[in-house]
Order: C-alpha cells, then structure tokens, then sequence
C-alpha cells in the first residue's frame, strides 16, 4: 500500500487595504485585540477576525510572535550597522566576534561583494565604541544608524 503525500496549494489572494493596515497592526504588535484593530481599521471585530482567519488558512500569515522588549534587559538603543568591503581572508568567525563587542547581535544580512548589514541591541556607550570597531575592521568601512528604544507600556490582563 503506498501512501500519498499532499501538497498545501496557497490560493492566490488579493489584498485590499483594510488586510494590509490589519497586517500592518499585527506586525507591531501580534497580541493586538480584534476589537482595538477594527476601531482602527473600521470595521468590526467579527470581520476583523475573518479577516485573519482568511490570512492564516491563505498562507498570508504564517505564524505570530511574541516579541520580548529588549529594554527589559538593559539594551536601550538598536543599531543597524553596515559593513562595506570585508576583507575575504578574514574569517566570520572574528568578524563577529569584533562586532559584539559594540552588542549583541541579533541578525545578519550578507550581501554580494563582501558586504554585510548586522543589527545589534546595543547599551548607551556603544556609540563611543564604533571609532574601535572601526580600526578593527580595517579596510572594511562601517556606517552605523542608532536608533534609541522607547519605553514599551503594557497592561496585562487575567486572561493572559
């Protein structure tokens, strides 16, 4: 007896705005109640929560993640750092390391020509840092953005 493997084929959806302003909602924010959505969006919570039932079974929305605020752990700034012309005999290994010593780093983009982008939770002196990262680096260049958290209030609720 052989069994049969089926395939989850995704319908193509279209998408109107009130979908991509529920998405956009979502994105910031996972735990956002239906009813706090439909009042921005306007429309109803019920159609609010079709909306997304529709999203998920279409393959729109995968999944939903609770995201930590990194303020809670003593990170107050997120600094996205591009990294241009990485020397090719130096190894990831060591590029890394380098590069935590400015934070933690929480994502890598690689790029085509030895390029890369790193995002990092970074404390407050790690501005004054980028001038060693920059030495260190050497001949690779660095451009960095800085950009400081904002406080994250929360009202937690019995049900959660």
């Amino acid at each position: 007896m052989t069994s049969i493997n089926t395939v989850n084929i995704l319908r193509p959806t279209r998408l109107d705005d009130k979908d991509l302003e529920i998405i956009n909602i979502l994105v910031r924010d996972s735990r956002t109640p239906y009813r706090s959505i439909g009042s921005t969006v306007g429309i109803t919570p019920n159609a609010v929560k079709t909306r997304v039932d529709n999203m998920v079974s279409n393959g729109i929305i995968q999944s939903f993640v609770l995201q930590i605020n990194p303020v809670i752990f003593g990170y107050e700034k997120l600094c996205i750092l591009r990294v241009k012309n990485i020397d090719k005999t130096i190894k990831e290994q060591d590029i890394l390391k380098k590069i935590s010593l400015l934070g933690d780093v929480f994502g890598i983009s690689r790029h085509l020509e030895g390029d890369a982008i790193f995002v990092l939770f970074v404390r407050n002196v790690a501005q004054d840092k980028i001038g060693i990262l920059t030495d260190l680096l050497k001949p690779a260049t660095l451009e960095a953005l800085f950009a400081t958290y904002r406080p994250v209030t929360m009202k937690i609720h019995s049900s959660d």
